[in-house]
């Protein structure tokens, strides 16, 4: 009986896995649940998105390598290809070089299979997410981490826009998750391996642009908190590790920034010191870098001389909803309440001592990623002063998602201890 018990749940696990990937893709790719307004959803960074769409026209009016491959630079309408147009020299434009091969083998391509495959690299990227969970802290977890992704707006309206490349968010923290995940069940992870896949995945967002990479730097570490504290790892294994994972993103985002640079110098007939003013100019009107804000009018310098308090608390207090109707202040205090009932007694929750270990490596975790956001913001007051409509989406890379399924584990413990 049991055994035939196992390969029927084990099949309605997989069914409901099957339906939920269904589910969310469609939400991501369609908005097929009014998760968001529609308008909203279908005009989110359209014009970011236009200068991936400029680079696929120019492979096809002058060839791959045109404007060194970089992306182009928005020009008048929206939707209106101007052969003229400048390159956008900010990046390498690797979303553009993705998206480009894709077009050249497939030219039949439509605007909607290109949302589709966008929509489609995210919803891979929480499932593997949604997986961990479940392996860590069963399937009630994974249930309610999966409500969270769902009805999470920012990345519900962000997922299908092709230049904003949301998978390159989540990629080094779910790598980094996996290696680790690996190396407790018995296989051998190397320090070169996770020099590698730390490099690798943050040249792979640094090429898609650098909006964000401190947060996702950051990101790149936490899966070490995790796995340090529930296998109790050794205080030097921890920093050895450490400074490995954060040398090697470093070297990812520094070649990043080299072939950009030699990019750039091309498309400027070999002028180096184009190349060089243009890359500060893009860093100074950020962060405030290699130059005072008075050298800067307008909205820049008025970003530039905003204290950083008042801009983190404009992310705090303000904004579009991040997930249902709920804004950071008031999804924060329940994050700080489910983490203090960790510690609720043995008595009161039994089944909270068996899972305390795992959801204390879990809330280390969530707080640290709390950085995350707040390093974009404090770093790059500037672009998040100004950005508003974009920056929001920094409190889920990943600090909201593991926030919330922290909540959701305590809270189903604690349900079914009640239950009993």
């Amino acid at each position: 009986m049991n055994k035939k018990r196992v390969p029927i749940q084990r099949f309605l696990h997989i069914a409901v896995a099957l339906i939920g990937f269904g589910i969310l893709f469609c939400s991501y790719w369609k908005n097929a649940f009014n998760i968001v307004d529609m308008n909203w959803f279908q005009t989110w960074q359209n014009d970011s998105e236009w200068l991936v769409w400029l680079r696929l026209y120019d492979n096809l009016e002058f060839g791959f390598w045109h404007n060194s491959g970089l992306l182009g630079e928005f020009t008048g309408t929206l939707g209106n290809y101007n052969p003229s147009h400048p390159a956008y020299t900010a990046q390498m434009g690797l979303q553009g070089m993705f998206y480009g091969l894709l077009y050249i083998m497939f030219p039949e391509m439509t605007p909607e299979v290109f949302y589709a495959i966008a929509s489609l690299g995210v919803v891979l990227c929480l499932f593997v997410f949604l997986y961990w969970i479940y392996n860590e802290f069963g399937i009630s977890a994974s249930i309610c981490s999966y409500i969270i992704v769902l009805f999470n707006q920012w990345i519900t309206v962000a997922a299908k826009n092709l230049y904003w490349a949301l998978p390159t968010f989540f990629l080094p923290f779910l790598v980094m998750l996996i290696l680790f995940h690996w190396e407790e069940q018995g296989k051998t992870v190397t320090p070169a391996q996770l020099f590698i896949a730390a490099c690798m995945t943050i040249f792979i967002r640094s090429a898609c642009g650098y909006e964000f990479i401190s947060t996702v730097m950051i990101s790149l570490e936490l899966p070490l908190f995790y796995y340090a504290y529930k296998n109790k790892w050794s205080k030097k294994n921890f920093f050895y590790r450490f400074i490995l994972i954060a040398l090697a993103a470093l070297v990812g985002f520094l070649i990043a920034i080299g072939i950009c640079m030699i990019q750039v110098y091309v498309y400027a007939n070999h002028n180096i010191y184009a190349a060089l003013d243009e890359i500060w100019r893009r860093i100074g009107s950020r962060t405030g870098a290699f130059s005072e804000a008075i050298t800067y009018t307008g909205v820049i310098r008025e970003s530039l001389i905003a204290s950083k308090w008042s801009v983190i608390m404009t992310y705090y207090n303000q904004g579009l909803p991040l997930i249902a109707n709920l804004n950071m202040n008031q999804i924060m205090p329940v994050i700080i309440t489910g983490t203090s009932l960790i510690c609720i007694s043995d008595k009161i929750s039994p089944t909270m001592k068996l899972y305390r270990t795992r959801l204390c490596a879990l809330g280390s975790m969530t707080w640290v990623s709390l950085l995350g956001p707040l390093s974009w913001i404090i770093l790059a007051t500037g672009h998040a002063y100004i950005h508003t409509h974009i920056c929001y989406l920094l409190w889920s890379i990943p600090f909201l998602i593991l926030g919330l399924t922290l909540i959701g584990i305590v809270a189903c413990i604690l349900i079914n201890d009640i239950l009993r």
